[in-house]
């Protein structure tokens, strides 16, 4: 039988071992990590970080899809939240910064219930 609560605490423990490692070394800014067909961009403001996951996309035209809901709150300090002025500042940055990188981003922007 499936311990969930088992599950759930290696799946955190898991998270963050990446986190510890992929955070040491973030500079300020964007950062894209790849991690087979999905990874993380990580933005780092000072003290503050946020990942936002990515996919592949399915669709031809793009490289990635990204869900903008997602953009809520800074992953370090965990759980402070993103104003809406700095979430479209966010946003903004992320898409100069992976139009300069040549990845064509397809944004999901509904908002997670």
């Amino acid at each position: 039988m499936l311990d969930h609560d088992a599950m759930m605490k290696a799946v955190r423990e898991a998270q963050e071992k990446r986190r510890q490692k992929d955070f040491l070394h973030l500079k300020e800014g964007y950062t894209f990590k790849p991690d087979g067909r999905s990874g993380f961009v990580y933005y780092r403001e000072g003290a503050q970080i946020l990942e936002i996951y990515w996919e592949m996309s399915g669709v031809r035209q793009y490289d990635v899809l990204i869900s903008l809901s997602e953009i809520q709150k800074w992953t370090r300090p965990e759980g402070a939240s993103i104003s809406p002025e700095k979430k479209q500042q966010i946003i903004t940055g992320l898409k100069d910064f992976l139009a300069a990188k040549k990845i064509r981003p397809d944004f999901d922007d509904r908002e997670s219930d």
